[in-house]
Formats: structure tokens, sequence, C-alpha cells
């Protein structure tokens, strides 16, 4: 076999890592389970010897002691099955213990050793004498069940036994109970059933310990605690809102360790540390928090299924609530993300305004001095000194910290001339130029202006090499710890002589250790990137190694294995971050792993080669460098199916990758292909195992099994090939159904959709049953399927299952229900059932401003959602207020320029338009427009939306060229990015119809209305909505060029159909009615016209009420139909009437209300009122061109009406002039073949000859 170099040595030989781990995975469940037994034996047998003690001492040595038994049962409930635990909860469970036995075996000897220092801190402390020494603690992990020569609890000496026993009822109260969903961790002592010990929860042992210079702040601990723990605190999350090193972090860590707390949140305190990139790295967070509270998702990859299951546990256990802390929180979006969990929240930040909460400012006098103390090590402290030096560190915490671990106080901590010097240098400092440079800096982070002149003493007091070590740590990310073999690289040591320096720096208060690796505190970070802007040389040789230790394969393994979550792989992005900046080249990341994966030669094992792509493709999947992923992906592809056959589960994970690459890159018909395969793969292979086994290398049973190892244990072990479903109830499959579905349903194939998330949706609640939050999910996107095809019908059932299963789990007022409530409004919309929408509206608003609170961005789009029915009922001045909410909320949760900003401001522009306020429309529309290009590329199908609206914008200013021009824009938009079939590119089309019809160019029109109706039928079934909408549009087209018969079919189709799925009193069923009307009217069939028109004047009036515009519409139309008829006197009073209501709701400058002021003037003509129609027709040209413009060719119309009127009268020279300004008004905005161009220019030659 050839000879294998330095490439991840952890990927090498497959078996034998696989058999290990069956081995390992075995022993760590065996050696967890007994030392749990022997605790439950030592209690139960001496819990007759139960007494007391005097000495308070030892009560934090027992709770450590207690503390320890609460780890090992967390680990047992979270990596070994339990009765109540699922099939695929099983598996997950033991492929994790499998995958992760070296940790656990590790963490086991950790807790082990550190039991041992307890117990002989309790022997010392209680002065109690053994006849023996103590044991040693150890783990065999290849024995670890017998323990041979190692601890057991049986041979601990009879008299230790008891000493921990008298010791319980002093940890009780002080112990907790460690969070999760589960019930008490403590086993079952009857005679302890008054310990409190089961109604507090553990501190998070991923919060940072007390420092040992630990200040207690008393009022703000005092303020947190009370408002975290009041009986009526809210649900919104309360903020530690202050300076960075201003003690926030200290300060959390402080509160959930405080009693009161523990026992509010008796089922769990659980930590984030979020950091500056946390928006980037939220899936990673959310992750990790749902395997702290061993929530197991089906699909742990997706934010919104975590955040879903995440909330499910809660509320399934909603007794005792739970806390969760956010640490160190720079975007609103991470919150924002979480606050649907229902967790208690409480979050750390620089960010100001971001709920209730307290702002922790600077510490008080007598705190700044009690921490110098401690920092300092003083005894007896000068008073007046310390003072000075505390008001030269501004009282800030972190400057105090660096302050008091200068060498200068430190060797003589009680010297008043020891501080009085330092004040001294301090002040020197500030005097200096480079002082005044970094007071100049500080700006934007007042603190600086205290810390920097420290920080930079303390930097002075480095040697050469050390100032040069310091530096060097400008390439390492913010957040993320630097391990000691990172630092040894970057510094050019051995691991044992960086460890030293690192230390070092640690004891000046200038790195912070965490668990063998070290992290450099963001505002120390500020200071050193001040500092390398003089020391090129320093970054440019840091840089260099750090891209060195980066590009090196293994260390890619490593964080790419690290944990359970894909925080190590966000983790290894962060850290190249920095290294990008300083180089100033934002490829360097890519160009150094293709340099990598081409020193992967032929000495190298093709498994070898294959691994390594696929995990450097997952980081730049992860970055969305799809350009750069794909290539790795297929490479790895190929081997794998050349090693292993098409059905290796490493084969389907990349045709996984690369599917839902080619969706996010708009390639929709090789996404459709790529996700087709994995799902037949799944259907056809009965052994892939659970879904979250196709992940090449935690998948060791199916690695055995396709290379044959059919009797290994680990087989056995980790596929229970008697419990898992395979085939095509495999349960992988669902996924892939609704990865295709997704794909389909973004390309307009709704239809071919609709199959996929049916079987999906059967096969998830064959598998998880009818009432699991995962299947009410499944019942809501097919339901959404349904009602985007106007299946509302079938729709329906769907929605109210979704709901009932959703409030049964969650209870009736969680965020899940507020979103089912939206959906079902929306459907309610959809129907025109306005009455009975609004109020699931109103209820789905209330929930979300009481639950996430009045800024959160899912509350914009309700609003949104409740603006647009409003809107739809005419309510415009309602409706205008929601809209301009939902845009502030976006604009401030997601940043002026995000594209949902975009969305609001096009529909804000859209209701402008139906009120006639063109001009004050269009600016927003255009910074709509700027936004999409902006955050997309101008291509994108995204900023279509903008461009129609731009269109309908153009349309009403008269400009229909430049309208038409860009409804083809957006066509080809559509149609590029979404394919020819697409119903989006079928809207499109139809606007352009539309478009060219009011141009006069019919003949350009119709086809795009045929295409139009030919896309919506294929993509829909032909009694879909949509198809109406063009079959409406289009036999209008047929009605203006004379086409009775051809229009009258198209119109009762559309009728049928909006009847059909709409009902009778839907607005666009009555818009049918209408158009029937005006056919029949057009036909001079006015009898069959009038009944038509008194229904749909009834309907309108029943569905939207009297006043609502478009009553006034069809109340117009009745009105010219009953003047047709010679009924003036009738028409007169509905022509009245529909100008008062267009008067009313719209105003009187709207084009509406302008159009009624000509109706009544041409029935004044009829009426022969020539005098009180021409000053009405005067009034019209003039409010026409001051709202309009006089430009537009709706004044154009009112021109010509007027020398219609003027001709009558025989002012035959006043005719000439008024068609003198009509002509160039149409020859310039329809063109000069446009039949009304045509008409004006004939007419007016014809007076000119006769006059």
């Amino acid at each position: 076999m050839m000879g294998r170099v330095s490439i991840l040595a952890t990927l090498i030989d497959p078996l034998r890592r696989a058999r290990e781990a069956l081995q390992g995975a075995g022993d760590v469940k065996a050696a967890m389970r007994e030392r749990l037994d022997d605790y439950e034996r030592v209690v139960n047998q001496f819990e007759s010897k139960l007494g007391s003690i005097s000495d308070r001492r030892i009560e934090p040595e027992v709770t450590k002691l207690l503390v320890h038994f609460d780890e090992i049962t967390a680990l047992i409930r979270k990596y070994t099955a339990s009765p109540g635990d699922s099939l695929l909860v099983r598996l997950r469970k033991k492929t994790d213990r499998a995958r992760l036995h070296k940790e656990l075996a590790e963490e086991l000897e950790r807790i082990d050793k550190d039991m041992q220092r307890q117990l002989a801190t309790i022997q010392v402390l209680g002065m109690m004498e053994l006849s023996n020494p103590l044991p040693t603690f150890s783990l065999d992990v290849g024995n670890a069940a017998g323990h041979d020569g190692g601890f057991t609890w049986h041979n601990l000496n009879w008299w230790m036994l008891l000493l921990l026993v008298v010791l319980v009822p002093i940890a009780l109260s002080v112990c907790w109970k460690h969070g999760g969903g589960g019930s008490s961790t403590r086993p079952p002592v009857p005679d302890m059933a008054a310990a409190p010990a089961a109604d507090t929860a553990a501190a998070p042992t991923v919060s940072l310990a007390l420092p040992a210079s630990y200040v207690e702040r008393n009022s703000l601990i005092s303020e947190v605690v009370g408002n975290l723990t009041a009986a009526n605190a809210p649900r919104s999350p309360y903020v530690l809102q202050g300076s960075g090193g201003a003690g926030k972090t200290v300060l959390a860590t402080a509160v959930v360790r405080n009693e009161e707390v523990r026992k509010r949140f008796g089922r769990g305190i659980f930590w984030l540390d979020v950091g500056r990139h946390g928006n980037l790295k939220l899936p990673a967070l959310v992750q990790r928090l749902a395997r702290e509270m061993d929530v197991v998702s089906e699909n742990m990859d997706g934010l919104d299924d975590c955040v879903r299951d995440i909330a499910f546990a809660v509320a399934r256990d909603n007794s005792v609530p739970r806390l969760l802390v956010l640490d160190d929180v720079w975007h609103e979006e991470v919150m924002d993300a979480l606050r649907p969990t229902g967790l208690q929240i409480l979050v750390t930040t620089r960010l100001a305004s971001v709920g209730r909460g307290m702002l922790v400012g600077d510490m008080e006098e007598g705190e700044a001095r009690e921490l110098l103390s401690k920092k300092s090590g003083a005894v007896a402290l000068p008073v007046p000194e310390a003072n000075q030096v505390a008001r030269d560190c501004g009282c800030h915490p972190l400057t105090l910290v660096i302050a008091g671990s200068l060498r200068c106080v430190r060797e003589a901590p009680d010297s008043a001339l020891a501080w009085r010097e330092l004040h001294s240098e301090i002040e020197r400092i500030k005097r200096s130029s480079r002082g005044l440079e970094m007071a100049t800096d500080s700006d934007e982070e007042p603190s600086q202006s205290s810390l920097f002149p420290v920080l930079s003493l303390s930097f002075e007091r480095l040697k050469v090499q050390e100032q040069d070590s310091f530096l060097s740590l400008a390439v390492l990310a913010r957040g993320v710890p630097a391990p000691v073999a990172m630092l040894a690289n970057l510094w050019d040591k051995d691991e044992k002589g960086a460890k030293k320096e690192a230390s070092a720096f640690v004891g000046r208060s200038l790195l912070i250790e965490e668990q063998e690796a070290f992290i450099v505190h963001d505002m120390l970070l500020d200071f050193i990137d001040v500092m390398c802007q003089h020391e090129s040389s320093v970054v440019q040789l840091a840089v260099m190694r750090q891209t060195h230790y980066l590009s090196r394969l293994p260390v890619v393994w490593r964080y790419c294995r690290k944990g359970e979550s894909l925080e190590g792989m966000y983790s290894l992005i962060s850290l190249w971050r920095p290294v990008m900046k300083l180089s100033g080249n934002e490829k360097l990341d890519v160009e150094t792993y293709e340099a990598s994966l081409r020193e992967l030669g032929e000495e190298h094992e093709p498994i070898d080669v294959a691994n390594a792509c696929m995990i450097i493709g997952d980081v730049f999947l992860l970055q969305d460098q799809y350009s750069e992923a794909e290539p790795l992906y297929q490479r790895a592809e190929e081997i794998y199916e050349n090693l292993q056959g098409h059905d290796y589960p490493p084969v389907v994970t990349s045709l996984s990758n690369r599917a839902s690459l080619r969706h996010r890159q708009g390639e929709y018909a090789e996404a459709e292909r790529l996700h087709e395969q994995p799902q037949t793969v799944r259907e056809e292979v009965p052994d892939m195992g659970g879904p979250d086994v196709d992940v090449s290398l935690s998948n060791v049973a199916t690695l055995l099994h396709q290379q044959g190892w059919e009797e290994d244990g680990l087989q056995r072990e980790a596929a229970t090939s008697d419990q898992v479903v395979s085939g095509p109830e495999h349960p992988g499959v669902a996924l892939d159904l609704n990865n295709r579905a997704e794909t389909l349903i973004t390309q307009g194939k709704y239809a071919a959709a609709e199959p996929l998330l049916e079987r999906s949706q059967a096969l998830q609640e064959k598998v998880l049953g009818p009432d699991h939050p995962e299947v009410a999910v499944s019942l809501n996107r097919l339901a959404e399927l349904l009602s985007a095809q106007g299946n509302y019908e079938e729709a329906e059932p769907l929605y109210k299952r979704s709901m009932a299963v959703d409030e049964k789990v969650y209870g009736p007022y969680h965020p899940k229900v507020a979103a089912d409530f939206q959906s079902w409004a929306v459907l309610l919309h959809r129907q025109g059932k306005y009455a009975e929408a609004g109020p699931y509206y109103l209820r789905a608003i209330d929930i979300v401003e009481k639950t996430l609170g009045v800024d959160h961005p899912n509350l914009a789009q309700m609003l949104n959602s409740r603006a647009a029915l409003l809107d739809r009922q005419g309510m415009y001045d309602e409706a205008g207020p929601l809209y301009e909410r939902s845009q502030a909320i976006r604009e401030k949760a997601l940043g002026p320029e995000h594209p949902d900003v975009a969305r609001s401001l096009n529909k804000r522009a859209w209701l402008l338009c139906r009120q006639g306020k063109h001009e004050q429309a269009e600016p927003l529309n255009e910074r709509a427009i700027s936004i999409w290009e902006g955050a997309l590329e101008s291509e994108q199908p995204r900023v279509a939306p903008g461009l129609e609206m731009r269109a309908w914008v153009l349309r009403a200013q008269g400009k229909h060229a430049e309208a038409e021009t860009l409804s083809e824009l957006s066509q080809a938009m559509h149609q590029k990015a979404l394919g020819p079939e697409h119903s989006d590119v079928a809207l499109s089309l139809s606007n352009r119809a539309d478009e060219l019809y009011r141009q006069g160019k019919d003949t350009e029109a119709q086809p795009l209305f045929e295409r139009a109706i030919k896309i919506w039928e294929k993509a829909h079934r032909h009694d879909h909505p949509l198809v109406a909408n063009v079959l409406h549009n289009r036999a209008g087209l047929l009605s203006a060029q004379g086409k009775y018969a051809k229009a009258h079919a198209l119109l009762e189709r559309a009728l049928a159909i909006r009847e059909g799925a709409l009902g009778v009193d839907h607005p666009d069923t009555i818009t049918s009615l209408g158009a029937l009307a005006d056919l029949y009217a057009k036909q001079g069939l006015l009898e069959k016209a009038t009944p038509v028109l008194e229904e749909v004047v009834s309907a309108r009036e029943r569905a939207q009420g009297r006043d609502h515009p478009d009553v006034a519409s069809a109340l117009s139309m009745w009105a010219v139909v009953l003047s047709d008829q010679g009924k003036n006197a009738e028409a007169l009073a509905l022509f009245e009437k529909a100008l008062a209501i267009r008067e009313g709701a719209l105003g009187v400058d709207h084009p509406d209300t302008i159009t009624s002021l000509g109706a009544l003037a041409d029935l004044y003509t009829k009426q022969g009122l020539l005098d009180k129609a021409s000053r009405l027709l005067e009034e019209v040209v003039n409010a026409r061109e001051r709202i309009q413009g006089s430009d537009h060719p709706d004044v154009a119309s009112a021109l010509n009406e007027r020398a219609v009127l003027m001709y009558q009268q025989g002012e035959f020279t006043e005719v000439i002039l008024l068609l003198e300004r009509a002509l160039p008004i149409r020859m310039e905005t329809l063109g000069e073949n446009h039949p009304e161009t045509l008409d004006t220019q004939k007419w007016l030659e014809l007076l000119r000859n006769q006059v």
C-alpha cells in the first residue's frame, strides 16, 4: 500500500475506526450507567447515617460533588435511549455515542478526577482520617464496564462513604437540577422528599466562571433578578446593555448562579455565546441550544425547524420556565429568531434600545476600589491614590482589571507611591501623541478613551518579543477561542512555550483562558488593530503563519468535527475573516484550500481525498461560495461512487448538497434532477439508516455494511436493522420529497409538486403520529400549495388540522399558533371572505405583539397582510399606517437596505397609486427598486415587482411606452430566472398584453394573452382563478375589437371559474359579472345589461360596503346604461351617488372622482344642458392638468370631450384650439398610430378644411 503523509490522520482506515467506535460506544454506555448506579446505591445504603456538620465551608465542595452526578445523568439522558424515545431518536443517540465515544470517555475521566479532588478537600475540611489513601480515578475505554484497577464506588473506604452521605443534607440546600426537557435528574430517595433539589436548575456549564477578582454589584444583580423572577414578568427579552468591558457577561454569570433565578427557572438555564458574527452562525447556535435541551429534530439543519422543535419541547412542559442567556449580541435578528421558542431570554449587548432592561454602566467608586484591590492583591489599599487610579480608568471594569494587573502595583499593592506612579504614567500616556490619536479614534466606543491609555502602558511594559506576540493576535477572530496549537504556530514556539507565554498574558489580563484555549477581548482587539497600523511587518508575518495553520487539512477536519453542530465550521469561517481582511485578499481561503487539495496526489488514499473535498465544500457552501463548492462536491462524488457505488451514503449527501446549491443559484431544473436521485436511492436501498446517518463518517454502521462487515457489532448497534424504517418509508424520503417539491414550486410547477407533498405528509404522519408538530408543518405546507392553486375547499381542512395540532401542542398564545391564524386569514382573504379574515389577522397580530414584541420582523408581515385586506376593502386611510409601521419595523430590525424593506415600500406605493397619489408613490417605488438592485443582481426576479409597480405609475402618468418597456423587462427577468413556463412569467405576459391593449396595439397584445392562458392552465388547473384573470383581460381586448361573440364566451368561462373557486360574492366574481353587463351594453342589449348591473351594485354593497369605490364604479356603469335607455333622471341620481362615494373615499382630486365629473357632464349634454356640461368639462380639464400633468393622455381625452360639446354649440374655432392641444399629447403618449391619435388627427383636418 502506498505511503501516506500527514493528511487527516483521523480519516485513515475507516474500518478500524468504525470498530473502535463500536467498542467505545458500548463501553461508555456501561460506564455511565455504572456510575449512576454506584451513586444511588451509596445514598440508599447510608441514608440512615445522615447527620449534620457545622463547618459550612464544605457546602460548595459537596455542591460540586452532586453537580457531577447531574452531569453523568445528563450524559445518560443525552446519549442513551429512553423508553419514550422514537426510533429515530434512538438511532440518533446511538450514532452520536459511537461518533463521540472518545470525547465522552474523556468527559467521564474528567468527572472522576474532579470527584477525587472534591473528596480529598472534604476529607481535609472535615478532619476525617482514612485508613487507606484515596484510589486513583481512571477510565479504560476498552474495559470501562469492569473498571479493572480503576475507581469504583465499591472500593471506597466506608468512612469516606459515610462522610459523603453525612454531607448530603447540607448540599441539598444549595444543589440544583440540570436543565433539559425531562423530569428530575435526581434518583428517587424517599426520605429526602422534602429536599428542594428538584425545583432548582443548574447554572449553565458553558457560562464563564466568576473571576477570582469578582466584585458583586448588588444593586444591579437585585434589579435583574427581580425582573426575571417576578410572577408577572413579561416574556420579552430582558437586556443588559452597556459598552464593551462594562461587565455585562460577568453580571449575567452572577445572575444565573443566583438561588432565586435557579429556583424560578427549574427546567433549565442555557447559555449561548453569540458574538459579533452571531447572525451568520445563527443556525449553529440554535442547533447547539436544541442539543443542550435534549431536543432532537428530524431536520437539525433547518433554523425554523430547530426553533419550532425547541418551542414544542418548551410548550410540552411549560409549568416551570426555562432561561436562555444570549451573551454578546450584535444583531437583533438573533433575539428575534429565538423569541418564538417560548424561553425567557436574558441578553447582554452593546446595542441601544433593543428592549426592556437596564444599562450596565461604570462601577461605583467603592466597587472600583475593591476590584483594584483584588486584582493587585492588596491587603491595605491606599484609598486616595486608588480612587485617583479608578477615576483614571473611568471606573470601567475591564480597564480596572488591566490596571490592577500591572506589575508596578502588583509588586507593591499596599504602597501609595506605587499607585501614584501608576496615575502619573497613565497621565503621561494620555498626553502623548499616540494617546491623543487613540482618544480621537474612540468616538464610537467612549470607554476606549480610558481603556486605551492603560492598555498602552501595559503594552509598553512588555518585552519586544512579547509585544510582537501580542500584536500578532490581530489575526484572531473575535469571540473564537484560539487553541494552544494555533498560538504555538503563530508565535513559532512549541506548545509548552506557547502556553507559558499565553498564561503570562492571562496574568496581565491581556488574554482570557477558556478550556485549554485563549480568547482576546473585543476591545483589546480594537486596541491591537490601532497599534498594528504602525507594525506592518508583524502583521504580515502573523497573516502568513495563520494562513498556513488554517490551510492544514487536519485543522480543517478538527473544526468541522468540533461539537455536534455547525459551530466548528462557523468558527473556522470566522477565523479566516481577519486574515483575509489584513491580507487584502478576499479569496485567500479559496486559494489556500485549492492549493492544499492539489497537494493530495496519488500517494493518498482516494477516500481521504474525497472526504477532504466534502469538508471544504461544506465550508464554501456555508459562505454561499457556490462556484467554489460545486466542483469539490462533484470530485468527492465521483470518488465515492467509484469506490462504493451510487448508493453509498456520502454520494447521497453530495447529491443533496449540490441540489441545494443549484436551487440557491436559481438553476431549478438541475436542482430538481439532483433532488430526485437521493430519494430514489433511499427508496431502493434498504439499509440507508436514519436521515442524519447520511453524513459520511458519522454513519460508521453503514460504512461497514457497504464494505461487507455484516457481523460486526457496530452494524448491530448503530444500524438497528430490525427497527429502522427502510425503502419507500425511509424517514429521509420525506425530506427528499419536500426538497423536490420546493424546487418545483419555485419553478411554478405546482401540479407536479402536489403529489410529492401529499406523500411526504402521509409518510411523516405514519412515522410521527397525527399530533406531531412536524406533521402540522407538512399539513400547512400542503394547504398553502393547494391555496396557491385556487383549491381553497381542499386547503381548508388541512389548515384547520394544522391549527388544531399546534394549539394542542403549544397552547393558544404561541407565535406558531399566530402563524397558523395568519395562514388561515390569508385563505379567507383569497376567497373574498373579508369580514371573516379580519379577526384572524387581528388575533395573529395580538399574539405576536405580546409574545415576540412590537418590533419583531414576523409582525411586519402580519401588518402587511392586514393592510392588504383593508386596501382591498377600500379602507385606504386605515391601510396606510399599517404599511408604514411594517416598513419601520423592517428598517429597524433588518436595516434600511434590506429587500424586505423594499417590499414594504412597494406595498405603500401600490396603495398610493390606488388613491391617485402617483407623485407620492414614485419616490417610494424608485427607492424599492434601488434596494433590490443593490441587494441582489439586477437581473434577479425579485426586482420585477418593483418594475411592475414602476410601470403602473408610468401608466397612470400616461407614459404608456415607458410602462410597456418596463413590463417587457420584468417578463424577461422572470423568464430568465424561472423558465418560460413559470406562472410569474404568465403574470408578466398578462401585464404586458394589458399595456399593449391600452396603447391600441391589439394584434401584439393578443398572442401574449393566449400564451399566458396556456402557461397558467399548464401550471395550475383549468379552473384556477389566475386563468380567469387572463380570460377576463383577453375578453376586454376582443370586446374593444368588436369581437363580441368571442369576448362573451371568454367572459362566461371566467365568470364560471370565479364563481366555482371564489364564490358569488367575491369581488373578482362581481368584476366578471360587471364586464359581462358592459359587453351587453356595447352590443345594444340594454335590457339584458340592466338586471345584471343591478345585481353587480347589490353584490358590491353586500360584499364590500356601500361606500367602497368599487360600488361607485358599478353605479357609474349602471347609470350609463340607464342614460342610453333615455332614463336620464335615474341615471343622474346614480352618477351623483357615485361622485359622492368617490369624493368621500378617494378625495376630490382623485382621477376616478374627476371621471365621475366627466360622466355627469356627458349626461348633461344628452339632456341638452350644454352650459352646465361646459362648465363641468372645463373643471375636468383643469383638474386633470393640475393633478396628472398637462401632457397626460387623460387631459387629451378631457379636451376631446369638451371639443365635442363645443362642436354641438357651433364653436368651431374653439373646437380646433382644443383639438390642437389634444393631438400632440396623444402623439407623444400613445404614439402616432394609436386609434385615438388617428381619430383626433382626422377630425382636426376635417374641421380645418371646413373652417
